[in-house]
């Protein structure tokens, strides 16, 4: 039997292993939205059957509960009766939460990225039984007066093509999977990094920009593996990007942290959203370069990421938050995005002018039409960045100032879900500040988080790991690789042998889940599927492949067998699509320069 005719079986092998329900999970996405006028389901297999018999493509969105786009689809798409309706009648609509399913995000989002220019989250799909894509994108508004194509023409499309062409819309749709399917064998010097696969592209946005944290972070521990001249305009290209998002908004100057994007490409008017995988990312890469070009603001940037995710990530129960949102606490997606970080003009003449004048408040509002267009913040003032000593230390007087008129104000929303990755993410960067003498405290409240976190998602006696502290779903491989490696992370800065047998217990527990081959626990044990690709993929953070490869160069000193099996079996795209896989090479790299 050809690979492709094994392949529907095997998908739906894959995707029964790897399955959930959203609705037991309670994500914070899911909470906010299964009660819409789309009829969403959570991601569940008997959904299959249920499109067969409704002669139905499946309609996947993905998202999660801090994405801007993501949220403007949800409530202003899809609550548009007709779209709702289209939707309702001619597709089996599924909301997948891309920390609840990673796997089946990831490989939903790569089809969409190869073969209808997804870049970026929410992603939209439509795709037939055999997941074989049919249509889809990124965001779309929701008609075509919106600018662009519109939802609604899109669906109604594919409607009509399911409908009236079937036989050849579905051929397309298969040649398409079968494409996106193949995989290669590379050896180990092909897999390097190298100045095509890492150009200085990411950081030369002239639009409006996402917060590059995984790149910064990526390319900052591969500079010494470059050609000198290449490293120096990547370094030069580096600081320059960093400069320009924390000259403006990009950087919350008032409380810390970093935002997850702009709408100009100035970085005047942020995008609201915080991400602490974007906070732990930023971190490392942060610190990175302060070693190699050390910065007074470098350092100022790391104490208040530090004080944001000790003051507003952590929740009570020591773990951190996956998002704040954007929207404070009772108000609608009517309100406009960010008011808990806005100075209002009523709100300035309550501030002392030194304050005012350091962050650029005026009772006009500090927002050109250029930067405002749709004129949604008239009158009101994000606190800007005006030169570099406004993050230092002794200007911190006057930043409590504004931090107690945010006390005021509801809370942003946030997900409060503790997930495993992103808290071991969190971790591996306190160990790696706490290097620095000037932190060295941050050793122990990372001990105490990494216990907290162990006790939360890890049953010793049952061997399981879970995929956040909710215990509802089983552990995915970033969740494996992740924890295993904060736990060798803290084993090499403290040589407790403690951690040491912790990431050994938690690699066998790996092996031992049946969801994964043995001998390479990045594949699932049905057989070969596509959805394996994700484990090769970047998402937000670095890939499960890029992180096991760090881990087994620290747990066999020789891995060559293992990194092996891993390189025999890679995605096709890894040639095609090389941004997509920069941890793999980098991770990859840096190994082979350890030898």
């Amino acid at each position: 039997m050809s690979l492709i005719r094994q392949l529907p079986l095997f998908a739906a092998a894959c995707l029964l292993a790897f399955s959930s329900s959203l609705a037991n999970a309670k994500s914070a996405l899911w909470e906010a939205h299964q009660s819409d006028t789309v009829n969403w389901h959570p991601w569940d297999p008997a959904l299959l059957e249920k499109a067969k018999d409704e002669n139905k493509p499946l309609f996947f969105f993905v998202a999660h509960f801090g994405n801007s786009l993501a949220k403007a689809m949800l409530n202003e798409t899809f609550q548009n009766k007709t779209i709702a309706a289209t939707l309702n009648d001619t597709a089996i609509p599924i909301l997948v939460e891309t920390n609840e399913e990673p796997e089946l995000a990831s490989f939903l989002q790569d089809l969409a990225y190869q073969h209808f220019d997804g870049n970026e989250l929410p992603t939209c799909l439509w795709t037939d039984t055999s997941f074989a894509p049919l249509n889809g994108g990124g965001y779309f508004p929701p008609t075509d007066d919106w600018g662009g194509q519109g939802f609604l023409s899109l669906a109604r499309n594919v409607s009509d093509q399911w409908q009236n062409n079937p036989d050849e819309y579905r051929s397309i749709a298969a040649d398409r999977l079968k494409r996106s399917s193949q995989t290669r064998s590379m050896p180990s010097p092909e897999l390097l990094p190298t100045p095509a696969r890492f150009p200085t592209t990411p950081f030369l946005s002239t639009e409006s920009p996402t917060l590059p944290a995984l790149d910064l972070f990526n390319y900052t521990r591969i500079l010494p593996l470059l050609p000198e001249q290449h490293a120096e305009e990547i370094l030069s290209a580096l600081e320059a990007n960093l400069s320009q998002i924390t000259s403006g908004a990009g950087f919350d100057s008032v409380s810390g942290g970093f935002f997850s994007g702009s709408n100009d490409a100035n970085w005047k008017l942020p995008l609201f959203q915080k991400s602490t995988t974007d906070q732990a990312l930023l971190l490392l890469a942060v610190s990175n370069l302060s070693q190699k070009a050390p910065k007074p603001i470098y350092r100022d940037l790391i104490r208040l990421t530090l004080e944001h995710i000790d003051s507003d990530l952590t929740k009570p129960d020591g773990l951190a938050r996956q998002y704040l949102d954007s929207f404070a606490q009772g108000e609608s997606p009517d309100t406009t995005e960010g008011s808990y970080y806005l100075v209002s003009s009523d709100e300035v003449s309550t501030l002392s002018p030194k304050t005012t004048e350091l962050w650029g408040l005026s009772p006009n509002g500090n927002l050109d039409q250029e930067t405002d267009i749709l004129g949604l913040y008239t009158k009101q003032n994000i606190p800007f960045a005006n030169s570099e000593s406004i993050y230092s230390k002794k200007e911190d007087e006057l930043r409590l100032e504004l931090r107690k008129l945010r006390e005021t104000k509801p809370r942003p929303l946030s997900d409060d879900t503790g997930y495993t990755a992103t808290n071991a993410l969190i971790i591996k960067a306190l160990v790696a500040i706490a290097k620095d003498t000037e932190h060295s405290n941050r050793l122990a409240q990372a001990q105490e988080r990494f216990n907290t976190l162990l006790t939360s998602t890890f049953n010793s006696s049952g061997k399981t790991l879970y995929n956040s502290n909710s215990r509802t779903q089983t552990a995915s491989t970033l969740d494996y690789t992740y924890i295993a490696s904060v736990a060798l992370d803290l084993y090499d800065v403290t040589k407790d042998i403690k951690y040491l047998d912790t990431a050994k217990t938690i690699y066998n527990t790996w092996q031992s889940d049946d969801r994964f081959q043995k001998a390479n626990p990045l594949l699932l044990s049905s057989g070969i599927d596509s959805i394996w690709f994700s484990n090769y993929l970047d998402s937000t953070i670095p890939s499960a492949a890029s992180v096991h490869i760090e881990n087994l160069k620290r747990l066999n000193k020789a891995p060559e067998p293992q990194l092996k099996q891993i390189f025999d079996t890679l995605p096709n795209s890894v040639k095609s699509t090389p941004e997509r896989y920069r941890s793999l090479f980098a991770a990859h790299g840096l190994a082979i320069s350890e030898n």
